[in-house]
């Protein structure tokens, strides 16, 4: 889904949007069903990136057998590493 706006008109979204043009550049949109409606984040991917926690790196725990079947869990804990915070933004009371 692509909107792109030549005409001096305001520009109008039916269903959703993964791509916005401006006169700034191109930017990417994900949609969050989870998300509140009434705030929008900015996050530029190259000023953030997924890491593990200190000591929480992917682990392999063995747990109760049962017959012949093995179990186990892998256990880890991811965060979002931000390393300019200046490079984000968000915008509050839309609705």
């Amino acid at each position: 889904n692509q909107i792109n706006y030549t005409a001096p008109r305001e520009a109008a979204i039916v269903g959703s949007v993964s791509l916005y043009l401006s006169d700034f550049g191109q930017l990417d949109v994900v949609i969050d069903r989870f998300a509140s409606d009434d705030r929008v984040y900015l996050l530029d991917s190259d000023y953030a990136s997924v890491c593990t926690l200190p000591n929480r790196n992917f682990t392999v725990q063995e747990m109760a057998k049962t017959g012949d079947s093995e179990k186990f869990q892998i256990i880890t804990e991811w965060t979002l590493k931000v390393s300019a915070p200046k490079a984000h933004a968000a915008v509050y009371d839309l609705s």
